[in-house]
């Protein structure tokens, strides 16, 4: 799931989002949106979600479930995927 842009997009309309495969031994998608962002950490074996981290504007970082680990994207040596833009329809810009 961490790797479809159109299921984010779907669930997630009018965010960015941006997919990092294999950082730290999970996929990690970041969902961006209204000021505040939601990552969410899969087991890449399994695509199983593992945990999911939510971080405010003013840099409050809250687990919202399960156990993601400490760091954010920027700590992974994979860049992963440009961040992309869904569309108020919940398509995928292109």
């Amino acid at each position: 799931m961490a790797q479809d842009a159109a299921s984010w997009c779907a669930s997630f309309p009018g965010s960015r989002v941006a997919i990092v495969t294999d950082c730290d031994g999970f996929d990690i998608a970041e969902v961006a949106g209204a000021g505040a962002a939601s990552i969410y950490y899969y087991d890449p074996r399994s695509g199983a979600l593992a945990g999911i981290k939510g971080e405010a504007p003013d840099g409050t970082v809250a687990c919202v479930g399960g156990a993601p680990p400490g760091g954010s994207l920027t700590d992974c040596s994979d860049a992963g995927t440009p961040p992309f833009a869904c569309n108020i329809d919940g398509g995928v810009q292109e």
